[in-house]
This record gives structure tokens, C-alpha cells and sequence, in this order.
């Protein structure tokens, strides 16, 4: 089941957990999302969309668990609070990972 554009009105949580049941985030699911600091992520997803993050200027920590096998493009665009990403060795396919903002990105 993917994740699409989560519905939480005007408070937004700035820390969110996806449940276990998501295998992907759609492509935009959180852009704009400037009040997001850390996301965390099931053991079980598989995907991360094309512009997942972009523009989730306050996000600092995103652990992108082994099971994730493909990161879309600018996933993490604008995320200028972001210090680094640790890319799982499973991950076959990140067709030009970019960032703004993020310093680095470790496999």
C-alpha cells in the first residue's frame, strides 16, 4: 500500500512514524511540509517517490531502512536542515539523488 499526501489540517506534526502497513511513499506525498523534522520509516517500505521531501526545509533525520529498494528523484530537494542520508547498499536504483541543502549522502 502507498503513502499519498497525509490529510492532518493545519496541525502538523513535525515528527511523523509511517505505519508498518505503507511499502512506499508516493511521489509528493510531503513537499512543502516546511514544519517536518524527522521521519521515520517501516522496516518494510520499499520506495520513496520523486519529490517525496521536497521542500521539508526543518527535516534533520531520515533513516531509510534496508528494505528500500529504489529513491526517486529529488526526494530530498530543498531539505536544507537535512546533514546527511545513509543510503542502504539494497538500494538499486536512485537515478540522480540530489538534495539542496543536504551536505552529504553515504552509502
Amino acid at each position: 500500500m502507498t503513502l499519498y499526501k497525509p490529510s492532518f489540517g493545519a496541525e502538523r506534526p513535525k515528527v511523523i512514524t509511517i505505519p508498518r502497513e505503507f511499502t512506499g511513499i508516493a511521489d509528493r506525498a510531503f513537499e512543502g511540509w516546511t514544519s517536518l523534522q524527522k521521519v521515520i520509516l517501516p522496516k518494510g517500505i520499499e520506495y520513496i517517490g520523486h519529490n517525496a521531501f521536497n521542500g521539508c526545509s526543518s527535516l534533520q533525520s531520515v533513516d531509510i531502512p534496508k528494505s528500500v529498494k529504489e529513491i526517486g528523484d529529488w526526494a530530498f530537494k530543498e531539505c536544507c536542515s537535512l546533514r546527511s542520508v545513509v543510503i542502504p547498499e539494497g538500494v538499486k536504483k536512485y537515478p540522480g539523488l540530489r538534495s539542496r541543502g543536504a551536505s552529504t549522502f553515504d552509502r
